[in-house]
């Protein structure tokens, strides 16, 4: 059981973990290798470019990779500038996460974006971390609030974010 590291509250730290049941338990990537569409703009392939090196720098394992075949995480871009549903909640961008309960590893899965969402910072790392396992949301606002109002991981989240990143895969989330 891994109650809240200090400084950080039962909600955000809670964020972090996966809900299977009754408990909630961590999953995590052994890597993000993100798959980039043809279309993408030059521009935005920096912009993605440059938040997967901000994840490298964090500790995630993070690059992008030349073929689709080499990826665990697709993006594909959605066309147009409003909201669209993404698994039942209307957003800017979303990913979809496949995950094993048994052995707590992300395997893959699909990052969405519309035009809106691919412009702003905050929204490309929020999904970034979620690929790499962080599937919820914080209650605070944050990098990981919904929506992201943030740029990088502050407060709460970023005391939470190393403490989590220590973590072996499975520990069950506590209240404290």
């Amino acid at each position: 059981m891994a109650p809240p590291p200090a400084g950080v509250s039962a909600e955000v730290w809670r964020a972090f973990f996966v809900i299977s049941g009754a408990q909630a338990v961590k999953v995590s990537a052994d890597r993000g290798d993100l798959f980039l569409p043809a279309e993408m703009s030059a521009v935005a392939r920096a912009a993605v470019g440059a938040d997967v090196a901000w994840a490298s720098g964090l500790g995630i394992p993070a690059r992008i990779v030349d073929s689709e075949a080499a990826a665990n995480f697709v993006v594909e871009l959605v066309s147009g500038a409003s909201e669209f549903d993404c698994g039942g909640n209307l957003g800017v961008a979303c990913t979809i996460v496949e995950y094993s309960l048994a052995g707590g590893v992300v395997s893959g899965g699909t990052m969405r974006f519309n035009s809106v969402g691919l412009e702003r910072q905050r929204t490309r790392r929020h999904e970034i971390l979620h690929a790499f396992g962080i599937l919820g949301h914080s209650p605070l606002p944050g990098l990981m609030s919904l929506p992201s109002q943030q740029p990088e991981l502050v407060g709460e989240e970023a005391i939470a974010f190393p403490a989590w990143m220590a973590l072996a895969r499975l520990t069950a989330y506590s209240a404290g």
